[in-house]
């Protein structure tokens, strides 16, 4: 599992960048990548987004540092929008 982390920054310290910069600092893309699930934890607000695009076999949410929780959902609560094809999510084997 890949996990990119998004820094809060001070105002001032954006004056100058341009907007290839501004996009590292904060832009959350690369999301989907086949067989793997992609997570982008922002420390504005906690917000942990994300992107799953299963493979050949079933892709397991595990537990990142990043959470500061084990299980990964111990804190959190978790949305799910299917943009893809049929799917099924199974929590706590259901």
């Amino acid at each position: 599992m890949q996990v990119k982390v998004l820094q809060a920054t001070h105002p001032d310290m954006m004056v100058g960048l341009d907007s290839a910069a501004l996009r590292r600092h904060y832009l959350a893309g690369d999301l989907f990548a086949a067989g793997e699930i992609r997570l982008c934890y922002s420390h504005v607000e906690r917000l942990i987004i994300g992107g799953a695009q299963p493979g050949d076999g079933a892709l397991q949410l595990e537990a990142v540092r990043e959470a500061g929780s084990s299980p990964f959902l111990a804190r959190r609560e978790l949305g799910v929008i299917n943009i893809g094809g049929p799917g099924r999510v199974t929590v706590d084997g259901r």
